[in-house]
């Protein structure tokens, strides 16, 4: 099984749930990207599709992340200054997450 397809399937059926609008562009791609993730052959076609669709989810779910991630950094940047050692350290490691 390829975990990447899995996941992005799984994460791609929850942003469809949230915006019902992309289900006509996407239709049953998060069907299409299960298939890859179970099934070694599939048609060059459906795989592209998958691939596609894969993509697309991983980069919402990254930029979701950002969003969530950024206003901590400015307010921690805000807040302590630049010449914080602490300030540093904090957004090094809001930066891992």
């Amino acid at each position: 099984m390829l975990v990447e397809f899995y996941v992005a399937a799984r994460l791609g059926r929850v942003w469809l749930r949230l915006h019902p609008a992309l289900k006509q562009r996407l239709g049953d791609a998060p069907d299409v990207c299960l298939i890859a993730a179970v099934n070694r052959e599939i048609n060059p076609a459906a795989l592209c599709r998958a691939q596609e669709f894969a993509v697309r989810v991983w980069w919402r779910t990254a930029m979701a992340s950002m969003a969530v991630f950024f206003p901590l950094i400015v307010a921690i940047s805000l807040i302590l200054g630049p010449d914080s050692r602490v300030e540093s350290w904090l957004i090094g490691i809001l930066g891992l997450l």
